[in-house]
């Protein structure tokens, strides 16, 4: 799997350097909507492929894993490339969080009761709140109270530096992404809105090389 690995890794390289460069330092705006998404389809394919090529061995926590990066697909098209549907977007990474968590958990059996419950949550509040940026304000809640729930556990469970630190890297960026929602801060040319990338996409990077690492178990 090494012959695959490296060139998604220089090609995932190339790519945000060219974002930076064009973006933060020339301030350049030429569909980056799709320059950013690229990385995340790269991580898709490149863990697809590995999964394919790995299908025999691969492990309960693989799966949970793979399932938080197809989620994560599918969460940054509703918010990058659709622009609006936010809810459902917030929605989506409740679900790659909810991976992540069962992920960590993965020696307690008892942790799979999270899914019923993160999503009896969720669906609880859209039943109950009928105006929208209420609705979203609180499905954010939800999914923050179960990142950093991921960040802590990590930590408690001992998982791997890469892995801790994609996490931190995403966390950071949602941080960025609450900072540049509110007056002043929401200008796509501020610095908050740049920091987004600047630690989302190698966070991205971490995470799918991290899955790599976990079932390259030869």
């Amino acid at each position: 799997m090494k012959k695959i690995f490296y060139p998604f890794i220089i090609i995932q390289s190339l790519i945000i350097l060219f974002v930076y460069i064009f973006e933060s330092i020339l301030y350049i705006d030429i569909a980056f909507e799709w320059f950013h998404y690229s990385i995340i389809i790269i991580d898709f394919i490149f863990i697809l492929i590995i999964t394919i090529l790995n299908q025999k061995n691969l492990i309960y926590g693989d799966y949970c894993l793979i399932l938080g990066i197809v989620f994560t697909l599918i969460a940054d098209f509703i918010l990058i490339i659709i622009g609006d549907y936010q809810p459902y977007g917030v929605s989506f990474f409740i679900g790659v969080q909810t991976c992540y968590f069962l992920y960590i958990y993965r020696n307690y059996k008892k942790s799979l009761i999270i899914i019923p419950i993160v999503f009896a949550i969720v669906l609880l509040i859209h039943l109950l709140l009928h105006n929208i940026e209420n609705y979203n304000i609180y499905v954010c809640i939800v999914y923050g109270i179960l990142f950093i729930t991921n960040i802590i556990s990590s930590f408690i469970f001992k998982e791997k530096l890469i892995y801790k630190l994609g996490l931190i890297l995403f966390f950071f960026c949602d941080i960025c992404v609450a900072i540049d929602g509110l007056q002043p801060f929401n200008d796509p040319h501020s610095i908050i809105f740049r920091l987004i990338w600047v630690f989302y996409l190698p966070s991205q990077v971490l995470i799918s090389t991290f899955i790599y690492l976990q079932m390259k178990r030869e």
